[in-house]
């Protein structure tokens, strides 16, 4: 644990809060919120397949090019952190919003796009 090395540097206030707290009583609630990160998830990366099988010729580059960097995020993270420390659920909890991301941006732009052909159907 790091609480020993704390005092040294930010004072034994800061180490004091740190053994007392969740984290360092091994407490954070972290299993309650692994089932909320899974339906996030397979709603996030159902809409990232929907678009892309869907919408395919109609998406944006960038939009593409989220999809790809959040992939290789996820999956650079996880060989990173199992690599380093092992696999633990407090480092999803810090990428599980990137693909969640990615499908609300995907949402929001067909969302956008569908407005778009209603108010003006002679583009459309």
């Amino acid at each position: 644990m790091v609480a020993g090395h704390l005092a040294p540097v930010f004072g034994p206030g800061i180490e004091k809060s740190l053994i007392e707290s969740k984290q360092g009583q091994g407490q954070l609630p972290i299993a309650e919120a692994r089932q909320l990160h899974i339906v996030g998830l397979i709603f996030a990366m159902g809409i990232c397949f929907w678009s892309m099988t869907a919408w395919r010729q109609a998406l944006p580059r960038k939009l593409v090019a989220l999809y790809v960097f959040v992939l290789l995020a996820i999956v650079w993270n996880a060989i990173v952190t199992g690599a380093l420390s092992g696999p633990y659920d407090r480092y999803l909890a810090r990428v599980i919003w990137l693909p969640c991301f990615a499908g609300l941006m995907a949402f929001c732009y067909f969302a956008r796009v569908r407005l778009y052909r209603r108010d003006c159907p002679e583009v459309a």
